[in-house]
């Protein structure tokens, strides 16, 4: 809380951007949501996240956590943020993440490829055994 009042401290500290689950919407509103999401051989799950202040240094990365119903491999995904494939990340994904999370990945954003404002988060796989994603998420940790 003491960092969040002002944009010069809240963009110097480690942040989450999560995708939530939408669990209300207003009378004649669309239920519009973006998770779950299923990911497999013919389908690409799309999530543009906004991470406000792109750090000039630091790491970035995106965290994909797969549900026990489906297909909890995370060899046979592929992740793209803007349009780049991204690398497998050997970081520990942050705490707290939703137990209904079985299987969790983190791929790592070149800061150059991470934009100001929303990043397109593709995620594919190789593999005809859909998955369901459950969680996604942008971590933002500014360097000196």
């Amino acid at each position: 809380l003491r960092n969040a009042g002002a944009l010069e401290t809240a963009t110097t500290r480690p942040r989450r951007h999560v995708v939530t689950y939408s669990a209300t919407w207003a009378p004649g509103e669309p239920e519009a949501y973006a998770l779950p999401a299923r990911c497999h051989k013919d389908t690409t799950a799309l999530f543009d996240i906004h991470i406000g202040t792109r750090p000039e240094a630091g790491e970035i990365r995106v965290f994909i956590g797969l549900s026990e119903e489906g297909n909890q491999d995370i060899k046979p995904l592929e992740v793209r943020v803007n349009d780049k494939i991204c690398a497998v990340s050997e970081s520990v994904p942050p705490a707290p993440i939703n137990p209904v999370v079985g299987t969790m990945a983190g791929y790592d954003i070149p800061l150059s490829v991470a934009k100001e404002g929303y990043n397109s988060v593709e995620v594919t796989s190789s593999s005809a055994d859909p998955g369901q994603i459950v969680w996604v998420e942008i971590e933002v940790i500014p360097g000196k």
